[in-house]
């Protein structure tokens, strides 16, 4: 249970500044960005003046801490790929540096490819997506 418990806390340490920052970055380019009602579903839920609506999952990178992402792939774990289907993929990922000013975005068609997945006995099964595939942002806030 001690797992949990740290796990619960990294989440609620990490997980409301990461979305504050995406949805002020995403009103600033116009957008409406809103908290998911569902807490057990995506982020954020986003929509645009003409109807159209996506959804955001948001994840901090604790070992991001410099300017250049450290590694060649971002991480998105396997249990995420639900996502894809239950919103008909339009469900982006923001993977953001522990400062919050960096961001790279992969959509959910994009990522979730079996082509990226590397299943593990050790570690929860993720997806490992080329950072060369994704899109890298600067976050001014």
């Amino acid at each position: 249970m001690v797992w949990d418990l740290d796990k619960q806390e990294a989440l609620e340490k990490n997980d409301p500044p990461a979305r504050e920052v995406v949805k002020k970055w995403l009103n600033k380019k116009g957008y409406v960005a809103k908290d998911h009602p569902d807490k057990y579903a995506v982020d954020l839920v986003i929509s645009d003046e003409k109807g159209f609506t996506f959804f955001v999952e948001v994840q901090r990178q604790g070992v991001w801490q410099r300017e250049q992402f450290p590694y060649n792939a971002v991480r998105i774990f396997q249990r995420k790929d639900r996502y894809k289907n239950y919103f008909e993929g339009k469900v982006f990922f923001f993977i953001l540096s522990y400062d919050l000013t960096q961001a790279f975005i992969v959509d959910s068609e994009k990522a979730i490819q079996e082509k990226y997945l590397v299943k593990s006995n050790t570690q929860p099964n993720a997806y490992y997506i080329p950072v060369a595939d994704c899109t890298y942002v600067f976050i001014n806030h």
